[in-house]
């Protein structure tokens, strides 16, 4: 601070002789001072990856799910089994039951296949989402070997009352609205989230199933879904919260068929339920958070061609103590604990089958220079009748320089993955024998805080390769006996990397924002079932090499113009690689216009998706839209 006040002092003293002495034609030689910014590591930097997508980029999509959303924003593959059917998603080559799924750090998958449909999360429900990698998901849960998704809700306590609207139309007789009403005071604060969407769904598609490729209508493809969520945040103290929510999710739905199939009359309706608790206390030193939720789900399904009708129900209670302590500058640690209660009643299984979980999670950060941290992480996980373990993970990240912000991350871990339900008691096929899989992973990355190149212009990027090993890999295959078994079977080795470039750019009004994602996945199994078995050093199905996105927004003045690439590679549809489905490009755009009038806020887009009329499969024989547009309109009141 002395150097920039006698900066000053010196430039006014010579700026008062000047003026005083206007004749005086001798140049006065101020030396050039040149100033250092010593960079630091942000204290909530970790040496393991991990992505956020905040709420303006999940408004573009409020009326869709999380699907959506993460086709946009990740280089994750979304795997989906068209309009109307399963989505699932695919991280670093491993499977749909590898990714966790939470909610405020509870986790919401299927304790029956492990699995969640992303088609059915509703983004209108959520303010932002956490993406963690590899090792990263190690502190959320075990068993996410690919990767976690951690869906947030933050509390504002300087709202009074807030409303915002939105309605959209869209092609093939869909529509949605949602919605959001705050009320509250800097103590008490209350939302009500609902939406509602509907659909016929009914485009045309060239059926490539059937002889001289016909155009056909998709039929039985309807979907009627709403839901609502009240959440209550209270601050009895300057120091703490209490928190409720209370949910409700209901899904209607026709399943439509495949291409190779005429006639197809699948019904399914999803009911969620869910209540959480939730108690912070926050000190100077430490910070402790309890949340509790209790769930019941339940899922009807009907085929009226085989007359055959099954429900499946399942419910539980899901605790978890976390508990953070700062005891010096230099070092912070982390304890978490789990006791889970899941059960489940199958028209698959024999009887009601219950699972109890425990779970600790142990993490010390040390930082013993601004350039330099380190993480130690050890979870042990016990579920009943299973092995118990420890699953270590340790993790460094250093600042290249001192006036740079180059930043390199290395980590290990291990993994592991209890087999559900399904895998363990199906009948016919379930085998209470199965192993869990364990995974060891290896990640190096390199990345920067926003480089400004000119006044015009500045970048950031990241950059990751990553290594996994997965033993005792589970899959479902054929008997002699006419049914599939679950067999530990596989030995996978994924690896790869991926990258993140963003640019920001501005000319006069206009502003740009463009980030462009790119994955590549090597997934290979290193195994052979039998002699004649032509998997081995075969790319798992459904698991694309190549995977890009680009997301480019133009804004100007009170416009917004906004441009989406997907690009997914060739997915083979056969483990021994014989055959595939070739790669596809996704164009969309969209517009959008915002006004003001005193405290309200309208905005009206149009977008159109699938620009260019791809004709294309995302799961073989599942066919997928065309061109289809949507107009929305956005109302808020603050």
């Amino acid at each position: 601070m002395q150097h920039k006040f006698y900066m000053l002092f010196s430039l006014l003293a010579f700026s008062v002789t000047v003026i005083a002495q206007e004749n005086v034609l001798d140049t006065i030689h101020i030396p050039t001072v040149t100033i250092h910014r010593a960079h630091a590591i942000d204290a909530n930097k970790t040496s393991f990856k991990t992505e956020h997508i905040d709420s303006v980029k999940m408004s573009q999509k409020s009326t869709g799910t999380l699907a959506d959303v993460l086709n946009e924003h990740s280089t994750i593959f979304v795997k989906s089994y068209g309009v109307g059917g399963l989505s699932s998603v695919s991280f670093r080559g491993t499977s749909a039951s590898h990714t966790m799924v939470l909610w405020n750090d509870i986790p919401i998958n299927s304790s029956l296949n492990g699995q969640i449909d992303f088609s059915l999360i509703p983004l209108a429900f959520f303010d932002g989402i956490e993406i963690d990698f590899g090792g990263a998901s190690i502190e959320k849960n075990a068993g996410s070997i690919g990767g976690s998704i951690n869906l947030k809700n933050t509390v504002d306590y300087q709202n009074k009352a807030s409303v915002s609207l939105q309605q959209q139309f869209a092609s093939f007789g869909n529509s949605g609205t949602s919605g959001r009403v705050s009320l509250g005071s800097y103590r008490l604060q209350s939302n009500v989230k609902f939406f509602k969407k509907q659909g016929e769904n009914n485009f045309d598609y060239i059926n490539k199933g059937k002889e001289g490729f016909p155009e056909e209508k998709l039929t039985n493809a309807r979907i009627d879904q709403y839901g609502i969520l009240n959440e209550y945040y209270f601050k009895p103290t300057s120091s703490s919260q209490l928190m409720l929510q209370l949910s409700l999710i209901n899904t209607d739905r026709e399943i439509p068929a495949i291409m190779l199939v005429n006639n197809n009359r699948e019904l399914q309706k999803d009911q969620a339920h869910r209540i959480t608790l939730g108690y912070e206390l926050e000190k100077e030193k430490w910070k402790l958070d309890f949340k509790s939720s209790g769930f019941s789900d339940q899922l009807d399904y009907e085929n009226q061609l085989l007359q055959n009708k099954t429900t499946t129900t399942f419910q539980g209670i899901k605790n978890l103590i976390n508990f953070k302590w700062y005891p010096a500058k230099k070092h912070q640690l982390n304890l978490k604990f789990h006791a889970d209660l899941d059960q489940a009643l199958s028209h698959s299984f024999a009887e009601s089958k219950t699972l109890e979980r425990r779970a600790a999670f142990v993490n010390h950060n040390f930082m013993p220079t601004k350039r330099f941290k380190s993480s130690l992480n050890v979870r042990g996980e016990s579920l009943t009748n299973q092995t118990s373990f420890l699953l270590p993970a340790i993790g460094f990240i250093y600042q290249l320089a001192e006036e740079k912000n180059y930043l390199l991350r290395v980590n290990a871990s291990l993994n592991a993955k209890y087999p559900n339900l399904n895998d363990l008691f199906w009948q016919p096929g379930g085998n209470p024998n199965l192993k869990v899989e364990r995974s060891k992973n290896l990640e190096f990355g390199l990345s920067n805080n926003f480089i400004f190149i000119n006044d015009w212009m500045n970048f950031k990027f990241e950059a990751t390769a990553f290594y996994m090993l997965i033993t005792d890999y589970i899959l479902w295959q054929p008997t002699a006996f006419g049914y599939w078994k679950s067999e530990n079977l596989q030995e996978v080795i994924s690896k790869g990397g991926e990258l993140n470039c963003t640019i920001r750019t501005k000319f006069g009004k206009w502003r740009n924002t463009t980030t462009v994602q790119y994955g590549y996945t090597s997934s290979v199994n290193q195994l052979a079932k039998q002699d004649n078995d032509a998997s081995k050093n075969k790319q798992l199905i459904y698991v694309p090499e190549h995977s890009a996105n680009v997301f480019s927004q133009f804004n100007y003045s009170s416009w917004q113009f906004i441009y989406q690439l997907n690009y997914i590679g060739e997915r083979y549809t056969t483990t021994d690689n014989s055959d595939f489905l070739p790669f596809y490009n996704l164009h969309n755009f969209k517009v959008q216009r915002g006004f003001s009038f005193n405290k309200h806020q309208f905005s009206l887009s149009i977008q159109i998706n699938n620009l260019f009329n791809e004709r294309y499969q995302a799961i073989q024989w599942r066919p997928m839209p065309g061109r289809n547009y949507g107009i929305t309109l956005n109302y808020t009141i603050n």
